[in-house]
């Protein structure tokens, strides 16, 4: 009678395949962590608005919305370097 195959060492391999284990070893396939102090007041509009943004769909993130913002002020200062919004409110 032969044995089974052994599952020992495989892990989430069984469950999420081979490409799967791959993607998570990929560093820029992941999502970083950090963190950072916000006043009350843009926590509370952040609030607001992620909560409006949730009645159409579910699975957005608070962490979604700041991405998409950060992007924005990045996009603008590549382009426009010392012009962009954000130059001009942190350098007065």
């Amino acid at each position: 009678m032969s044995k089974r195959p052994t599952i020992k060492g495989k892990g989430a391999d069984l469950f999420l395949g081979e490409t799967e284990r791959i993607k998570k070893k990929i560093p820029s396939l992941r999502k970083g962590k950090i963190t950072f102090y916000l006043s009350p007041s843009l926590i509370e509009k952040l609030d607001k608005i992620w909560l409006t943004l949730r009645r159409e769909n579910k699975k957005i993130s608070k962490s979604d919305i700041i991405t998409k913002g950060l992007d924005n002020i990045l996009e603008d200062f590549e382009k426009k370097g010392p012009e962009s919004e954000i130059s001009k409110y942190l350098i007065r």
